[in-house]
């Protein structure tokens, strides 16, 4: 028991925009950890005085030996003068109450690398729980957690979105402006342009985590919108504009199949 051993893992979580998972920040996090008592550094006793155990000889443990049907068994069990720690502290630390160790909150300085996706955790070393007989420190474990964004969601290091277009801009095509991460950019949509066609932005999506300079793509779908609280005279129009237009090949087939159908 007197061995080195390494300190605990402590875990904490962290939201972040959608941006600042995307091209990475610097965060504070205030996280729960056991350290050394500042008042006895760690020994336990108020007046640094530690003594080794003269029951176990600093081990721990002891060792007993029982007969047992003529034969003699042996087993070692927890030191019961010092509960195995191997040392006897006769005037305890008030701060930690002999412990040597105690629990603090602290915050901690967490780099948050490029590209990270919710559900994943950034490890920062040596910032867990204090290590005991010289151990090292335990790690600090930050779980991502990342904010809904009003327009971009994303899969993987694609960024999705939605742009919104009228009937005229999908029939006749336009420049269009597509929001991206890196701010508007203009795209020249083609006319006749059906709802729900993705197009691709090559290279405008999240950066791959540890080579920031590979991103991925951003995909937006066209959703065309249909006109609302339309006058009598732009009914009459639109009307007159569907007499005139050809009926298209997908149209013409589900027409058919409906005549094959119902007869």
């Amino acid at each position: 028991q007197n061995a080195p051993r390494r300190g605990e893992n402590v875990a904490a979580r962290l939201e972040l925009t959608f941006e600042e998972a995307a091209f990475g920040c610097e965060k504070v996090v205030a996280a729960p950890r056991i350290e050394n008592c500042p008042a006895c550094h760690g020994s336990g006793s108020a007046d640094g005085v530690v003594e080794t155990c003269s029951q176990c000889h600093g081990t721990g443990q002891v060792r007993s030996v029982q007969n047992f049907m003529g034969m003699q068994m042996q087993s070692t069990t927890t030191c019961p003068a010092c509960g195995g720690r191997g040392k006897i502290i006769k005037n305890p630390c008030p701060t930690c109450k002999g412990k040597g160790k105690v629990r603090r909150n602290r915050r901690v300085k967490v780099k948050i690398p490029a590209g990270v996706d919710a559900g994943q955790s950034v490890r920062v070393r040596g910032e867990g729980c204090v290590g005991a007989n010289g151990g090292p420190n335990g790690d600090l474990l930050v779980e991502i957690l990342i904010r809904r964004h009003p327009i971009f969601s994303r899969q993987g290091t694609d960024v999705l979105c939605e742009v919104p277009v009228t009937f005229t801009q999908a029939a006749l095509g336009a420049r269009i402006q597509v929001p991206t991460l890196d701010g508007k950019v203009d795209f020249d949509l083609p006319e006749g342009t059906q709802t729900g066609r993705e197009f691709i932005l090559r290279e405008k999506g999240i950066p791959e985590v540890g080579n920031s300079r590979r991103r991925g793509n951003e995909r937006f779908t066209v959703v065309v919108e249909t006109p609302t609280h339309l006058t009598g005279e732009q009914k009459e129009l639109l009307r007159k504009l569907d007499g005139t237009i050809e009926v298209s090949p997908k149209r013409k087939k589900f027409i058919d199949n409906l005549r094959n159908l119902f007869g």
